[in-house]
């Protein structure tokens, strides 16, 4: 092999080792992209005697394929530049028509952008195995991002799901010039996991093709779990009987894939378990599986299982964490149910309405998923499936005629008379509405209040795409957060990572920041200038995030550091002390002035330290700092007239 040439070594190997050279940009291609392109383009420029100017070419191809694919992940099609990279292999086929990797190149540049009909035309003008094992290897990776980007909403389901798309996999498959792997199938059958139960039985189908030719192999077993998980989740007793024999095959494997196997496996058997009714063995595999790894979609089956052993407070504990990930409408009907059935209806209308936007905007919502970008696809029963949207209208009714709510219930009867102008269960809330109106005097002046009511409903409804919370990555490390033993340090260490996703999630730019904390300086100039950032960062956070479904805790930490930072500052701490400390020794040596707010401070700490549980720190917590802060005046009343700790003039 040769090694570590430069431009005047290689020009004067040339052409006599024109071959070697070709072969070490090719060696080095993986790790040193941008050396190795220069040296194809160089042999390019060199007469070729070698019969290396085809290859060249297909490998330039594939190094700016390679960069085309990121702006494709992205949506940032170009026409132009797609025409480029044809070009790449159909000016390699004219220097050598044979070249069996340009048919290659070629077809998985349109597989990529999703023309099957072009890709499939050379794909059978592939004459070799080695053309074929050249495109399974690159489909590789590149199926595992178009699946995952279908699976998001970036691709259109129609071009790279469509009947194209299946006959182009078919073909694919059932050549014989090369015996694909294993797990080439199950990666083509992955990408056709998006909910549907039609596609899932096209990946089914995949799936057998493959059980034939290797029969029960790891990656077989963990496909057919994710078929039957996702697409054909209507067979449970299909689902369980895979994942206890993937749990069997998981065993002994290496300890980093058996940990990681294992909790994939757990999820799939507490799904299999809630399908089949088996509640209590669900609660059991699920238990130990959201204490090490919490997932929206374990957390939903969970909450589904202790609902239907009628465990509503676990019901509802595991309910609101999965909505603190990710809101989705079976969810929040839920949560909604639990709070019906302990007579919370003022709770209860809160969720039944905001899964009743759900339902109806689905046009404007994107699939709901979880952290594996799988459609979240969990269910309440089977009774409650066949009846749709039947039992959300009769208990949303149910909660809005307990809690008086009648104007409010008179929209919700349209809408559900809309779409059940024959059902009789429904019928019966007209009279029922229109007596108790009569009762309350309203029956013949309610018009008007109707008008303002149909308005604010059908406002949130469009409003919904702003206020709904997609998956929160962060929220699972917060859940993991506070499974742990409390500590009072470690906690606001893990918080500043938390903090930190909130805020990029939240958009807060150095900018807006700055905006924010010019204003802040503006109300409280006395605080030390970290403490403006702090108390910035946590009004920010605040209105971006407050007509959400989310554990509030990282804002409630932000709030407290405020107070933590600005009392270090002032009692001329060298060493950072926590909240509870500074408590500790402002009770303990009687620090005048301070000693008079203690109580108020103390409620900060214990709202703070509230943050390490979940569910404790809700939007009313947080506006319960605000006020202390802001109409209370806790920050003047403590620090307006003290002394600010000087800076240190640079010599």
């Amino acid at each position: 092999m040769i090694k570590n040439l430069n431009l005047h070594q290689i020009d004067f190997l040339i052409p006599a080792n024109m071959q070697n050279i070709y072969d070490y940009a090719l060696a080095i291609m993986q790790e040193h992209e941008k050396e190795a392109a220069r040296i194809f383009r160089y042999l390019l420029t060199q007469r070729d005697v070698s019969n290396v100017h085809s290859g060249c070419l297909i490998s330039l191809g594939r190094i700016n394929l390679n960069k085309y694919s990121i702006a494709i992940f992205s949506n940032k099609r170009d026409l132009k530049k797609e025409s480029e990279l044809a070009k790449f292999a159909l000016d390699a086929l004219k220097v050598k028509p044979s070249n069996t990797m340009a048919h290659a190149f070629l077809t998985e540049l349109y597989v990529l952008i999703g023309d099957f009909k072009t890709a499939i035309q050379y794909f059978h003008e592939i004459p070799t195995f080695h053309g074929i094992l050249a495109l399974e290897q690159n489909f590789s990776s590149q199926l595992k991002f178009i699946s995952e980007l279908i699976r998001r909403g970036d691709f259109s389901r129609e071009i790279y799901l469509g009947e194209d798309a299946k006959a182009f996999y078919r073909a694919f498959l059932k050549q014989k010039k090369h015996k694909l792997s294993d797990k080439s199938y199950c990666a083509i059958a992955n990408c056709f996991l998006d909910g549907t139960t039609e596609n899932a039985l096209f990946a089914l189908d995949i799936v057998k093709l493959a059980e034939i030719e290797y029969g029960e192999t790891f990656s077989i077993i963990t496909m057919y779990c994710n078929i039957y998980s996702v697409g054909l989740y209507q067979f449970p007793e299909k689902l369980l009987y895979y994942a206890l024999k993937r749990k069997e095959m998981s065993q002994g494997l290496e300890d980093k894939f058996e940990k990681e196997y294992l909790e994939l496996t757990d999820s799939h058997l507490g799904q299999a378990y809630v399908g089949v009714k088996n509640y209590e063995e669900a609660i059991k595999v699920l238990e130990g599986k959201v204490n090490s790894s919490p997932t929206n979609t374990d957390l939903h089956n969970l909450a589904n299982a202790y609902y239907h052993v009628k465990n509503y407070d676990l019901a509802l504990q595991n309910g609101i964490r999965a909505l603190y990930t990710q809101e989705d409408e079976t969810t929040l009907h839920l949560v909604a149910r639990v709070y019906h059935e302990q007579k919370n209806h003022k709770e209860a209308i809160k969720y039944f309405e905001r899964e009743l936007h759900f339902r109806k905007n689905e046009e404007k919502v994107i699939k709901t998923q979880d952290e594996n970008g799988q459609i979240i696809l969990s269910r309440l029963s089977d009774e409650d499936e066949e009846m749709g949207y039947e039992k959300l209208y009769l208990l949303f009714l149910s909660s809005l005629y307990q809690e008086k709510e009648y104007i409010k219930a008179k929209v919700i009867l349209e809408e559900a008379l809309a779409d059940y102008p024959d059902n009789l269960n429904i019928k019966l809330w007209e009279s029922i509405l229109d007596n108790a109106l009569s009762q309350e005097q309203l029956i013949n002046s309610y018009e008007e209040l109707l008008d303002e009511e149909r308005k604010k409903h059908f406002s949130a409804r469009e409003n919904l795409e702003n206020t709904r919370h997609k998956y929160h990555a962060w929220a699972e490390q917060l859940l993991s957060i506070q499974s742990k033993e409390f500590n009072e340090i470690t906690l606001d260490k893990d918080m500043e990572i938390i903090i930190e996703a909130l805020k990029d999630e939240s958009g807060l730019s150095s900018q807006k920041l700055k905006e924010v904390k010019k204003k802040i300086a503006e109300y409280f100039p006395y605080l030390e200038y970290k403490s403006q950032v702090f108390l910035a960062t946590a009004d920010y956070l605040y209105s971006s995030n407050r007509y959400g479904i989310m554990d509030f805790a990282p804002i409630v930490v932000e709030y407290s550091k405020v107070l933590e930072y600005e009392l270090n500052a002032r009692l001329k701490f060298k060493k950072k002390q926590t909240l509870g400390q500074l408590i500790h020794y402002i009770r303990e040596n009687k620090v005048p002035h301070f000693i008079e707010y203690l109580s108020d401070i103390n409620q900060i700490l214990l709202w703070r330290n509230g943050s390490a549980h979940t569910s404790t720190s809700t939007i009313e917590v947080v506006e319960s700092i605000r006020d202390k802060y802001y109409s209370e005046g806790l920050l003047e009343n403590l620090f307006k007239h003290g002394k600010r700790r000087r800076k240190k003039k640079k010599k």
